[in-house]
């Protein structure tokens, strides 16, 4: 099925407003997770979807970006998680300068020191995988204990569904940032770069199974994952996000990877 744009859709009650980096109060019920497998390419736009955003523990959690080519031909919409911690992200369509293994203007290294360029940790790739085939259907494909919720079918009401679909996107964000670096134990404690303490929040016990899986399952590369690096039209650097290329990459010099996402399929939220 090469060359086939496959779509994940997630259909729920409720949708989540807000903007990113501002807490987002709880609505009716949990929010529909849309993710297309496609390749983003340098010179491609991507705009992020204000209206979805799951999650918001330090401004992360699940996000929603809008894909167009360098002709503004749309091309799909992708759900994913951010590299970096104090990178922002600004409304309208902003331009691709750079996919590859890493994050450009970094942030912070696992050292706790303030980079340019941060490359992305195999953990959190892993991690990024696990959660798309969870979406195409694998339930277990990180292989816990606990079963996470990104769909929002646990709880007695849609509001209880709507905190547990946060609290799981909440914790997987976490867990990449502490492997990118962004986040850290300081004496027991699990917090952010930024002073925004995660171990005295409800979902921590899941941001702990994530950072456990990942570390048995003890990845050596990246795979296919990469960084999409978008930039402002002035030139300044916006939020990195996570991307499974997935076509063969064009013989320019660029650091794209490519696959298809296999077995990819249409779900629907069982009622």
């Amino acid at each position: 099925m090469e060359g086939v744009m496959k779509r994940i859709s997630l259909f729920t009650t409720g949708l989540l407003g807000g903007m990113l980096l501002i807490v987002t109060p709880a609505l009716a019920g949990p929010v529909a997770i849309v993710h297309d497998s496609i390749t983003i390419n340098v010179g491609d736009k991507v705009e992020y979807d204000y209206t979805v955003k799951i999650g918001e523990f330090a401004g992360g959690g699940i996000f929603r970006y809008k894909v167009y080519d360098s002709n503004g031909v749309y091309k799909g919409q992708i759900s994913t998680f951010c590299v970096e911690l104090a990178d922002k992200v600004v409304l309208g369509q902003q331009p691709i300068f750079n996919v590859g293994p890493e994050a450009i203007t970094g942030g912070w290294d696992t050292a706790g020191n303030v980079v340019t360029s941060d490359p992305l940790r195999p953990q959190s790739a892993w991690l990024y995988t696990k959660f798309l085939e969870y979406l195409a259907g694998n339930l277990q494909a990180f292989g816990m204990t606990t079963v996470p919720d990104f769909f929002g079918n646990v709880g007695a009401t849609d509001n209880d569904r709507f905190l547990s679909q946060r609290y799981w996107a909440n914790a997987l964000q976490v867990a990449i940032w502490y492997f990118e670096g962004e986040a850290y134990y300081d004496n027991g404690v699990l917090k952010t770069r930024t002073g925004a303490v995660a171990s005295n929040k409800p979902f921590i016990t899941y941001a702990e199974a994530f950072i456990a899986a990942a570390n048995d399952a003890n990845p050596q590369d990246i795979g296919f994952v990469t960084v999409v690096n978008p930039q402002k039209v002035d030139g300044m650097p916006l939020q990195g996000f996570l991307n499974l290329q997935v076509a063969v990459p064009e013989p320019a010099g660029l650091t794209l990877l490519g696959m298809g996402l296999l077995a990819v399929g249409f779900l629907r939220r069982r009622f």
